[in-house]
């Protein structure tokens, strides 16, 4: 009598590993996204904060935004992503946890609070060519703005209005 061997299953459902030991995500793996980042709230798992978007997607809005939440992603792509001079009127309010969170550009001075350090290197621009490839500053931020990247409720004002005359306004 011969005994057949029963192969087991691999514990990760099979896929490739990379170098590391770990799954190697296929290009159209779905991930859950934060958009306030569990760090950063206290519950963070409430309704409209989590979306699901590819592995690919998820790793490049964190290459170029790491932890930050949207309101700080606006204030980001305003200092580090857009010309000097870009903006004419720049008014943003939101509402995180209770606490409201304010930032208003006056006579298109450029003083930005202190926040994580940041530099554009070249993973970064990548990144974020795959994300806003073609799209102009203020479409970028709009987005960023839009439910995709931020919950619902998030920003209780926004007024944004670019040198060219394009605006982006909640109110």
């Amino acid at each position: 009598m011969t005994v057949k061997r029963i192969k087991k299953k691999k514990g990760n459902g099979g896929r490739p590993h990379n170098k590391r030991g770990g799954c190697k995500k296929p290009k159209l793996y779905k991930t859950r996204h934060h958009k306030i980042p569990r760090s950063r709230v206290v519950y963070p798992d409430f309704d409209g904060n989590i979306i699901r978007i590819s592995y690919e997607t998820h790793k490049d809005w964190h290459k170029v935004f790491t932890n930050m939440t949207p309101f700080e992603a606006v204030l980001c792509v305003m200092k580090f992503w857009s010309p000097p001079k870009y903006f004419k009127h720049f008014e943003l309010v939101c509402c995180l946890e209770g606490i409201e969170l304010s930032f208003k550009l006056k006579h298109a001075e450029l003083v930005i609070p202190a926040f994580v350090p940041y530099r554009k290197h070249k993973g970064r621009v990548r990144a974020w060519e795959k994300l806003f490839s073609g799209k102009t500053i203020i479409s970028v931020i709009e987005e960023i703005i839009s439910l995709r990247w931020s919950p619902p409720g998030f920003f209780l004002r926004v007024n944004i209005v670019s040198q060219k005359g394009e605006k982006v306004t909640n109110s």
